[in-house]
């Protein structure tokens, strides 16, 4: 497994989408693996080094799938193109829903090219088009088909399971179950923001039950800002709009593509009014009566490119994937107690993502994960650090309702030192 991606031999490579290697997951079913590989959050970084250097791959997987891996195999395949080499394998004729195809650019780049969900080998197909993502080692790309991506992520009976609260006069969180690999309960968060004006913002929005509109229409029911705090958070954009139409969209760069490439029902091409980058980030206006209760910084350093807010009204800070604030507690109170288990990769990240205590795990990960331009993270997490907040609101974990800052500048010490 150590040598599953060989070192660049670009001698050797006869054409520019030359396969390299196959993944066989045996009995392992590739829908619940393709979060694993394909998404672009923290622990993605993690298997793209694993893929590269790392035989723990094996291991890492098979925990998060809850099943053994039976076998790992790895083909060499010299011509082109892809599809046609890989239908004429007899491993993969007979069985193709078990595999992953990676190829390798004359570049280097390691690229998730296709996944094979039914028996047809026929049906492989590739997409030029793709767009990938660089990473701290190696290139991960977003996946050919991704129609099934939001069912993995949604809870199938939001009405019962989400906690609406008042976090402040002006906050509404909706909080809800949300597993990460189907076994990390990180939890997932939706904010709902009344300004001064009286319009209303929604920061990362989760499903919109019929209990969340009741809320929106008793805060004044004129919604005018959804807020795709990340990269990630994104998938309930398309939910909203249609709900309420004439919203201003904001998110950062590379997400409005991102979605445009989707196949996903939930997702769809919505015009972005307001898109955050790196080299204009502090010229950025997203407007008058929004800019009168809000500052915001954008973190382009961070892996999943994190805008994060603060409610100066009420000094609270919204954020996404910046600060986690496990155990999701508030998340996953309304959940049957025997859902509520977590096995040891939901364990291992609870204790990565855990501000409390000694958090030096916390701040590793932080220092030589998430951050993959760590000279502008320090940057904006020296401009977070120098706001005044009280409570912290992140999508993932419990509300931090008090000493917020304190906490952020304990989990961020080495960036605010840097």
């Amino acid at each position: 497994m150590a040598g599953l991606i060989p070192r660049r031999e670009s001698s050797k490579i006869p054409g520019p989408w030359f396969c390299r290697a196959v993944v066989f997951f045996g009995e392992q079913p590739l829908p619940r693996v393709k979060a694993l590989t394909t998404l672009r959050l923290n622990p993605c970084i993690m298997v793209a080094h694993h893929l590269r250097r790392s035989s723990s791959l094996v291991r890492f997987l098979s925990n998060a799938g809850r099943r053994p891996l039976t076998s790992i195999t790895k083909l060499r395949i010299a011509s082109a193109p892809p599809p046609h080499t890989l239908a004429s394998h007899p491993l993969i004729s007979s069985s193709p829903a078990n595999f992953c195809v990676i190829d390798r650019r004359n570049s280097g780049q390691v690229c998730l090219r296709k996944y094979l969900y039914s028996g047809s080998v026929s049906s492989i197909s590739y997409r030029p088009n793709l767009k990938s993502q660089p990473l701290s080692r190696g290139f991960i790309c977003t996946p050919a088909r991704s129609a099934a991506m939001s069912s993995k992520l949604i809870p199938s009976n939001p009405a019962d399971v989400m906690v609406i609260r008042n976090v402040t006069p002006n906050i509404v969180t909706f909080s809800v179950p949300f597993a990460r690999f189907g076994t990390a309960k990180i939890g997932g968060r939706g904010t709902l923001v009344k300004l001064s004006s009286g319009n209303l913002a929604v920061f990362s929005p989760v499903a919109l039950t019929e209990a969340a509109k009741a809320k929106v229409a008793e805060l004044g029911g004129n919604l005018a800002y959804i807020v795709a705090l990340d990269y990630e958070h994104h998938i309930f954009i398309s939910e909203w709009a249609k709900q309420y139409p004439g919203v201003k969209i904001i998110g950062p760069e590379g997400l409005p593509e991102k979605r445009a490439g989707q196949d996903d029902p939930k997702i769809g091409k919505e015009e972005f009014a307001v898109v955050f980058k790196k080299e204009n980030k502090r010229d950025i206006k997203i407007g008058d009566e929004f800019d009168a209760d809000f500052d915001y910084e954008y973190v382009d350093g961070h892996a999943n490119r994190e805008i994060v807010f603060l409610y100066k009204p009420e000094k609270v800070v919204i954020e996404a994937d910046l600060l986690f604030n496990m155990p999701a507690n508030e998340q996953y109170s309304k959940v049957p107690d025997a859902e509520k288990k977590e096995g040891f990769l939901g364990k291992l990240f609870e204790g990565l993502q855990n501000p409390h205590g000694d958090n030096k795990w916390m701040k590793r990960f932080n220092w030589h994960v998430a951050a993959k331009d760590r000279a502008s993270f320090n940057e904006s997490v020296k401009a977070i650090g120098g706001w005044e907040f009280v409570k912290l609101i992140p999508c993932h974990g419990d509300v931090v309702e008090e000493n917020a800052k304190e906490m952020f500048r304990q989990v961020f010490e080495w960036h605010l030192r840097a």
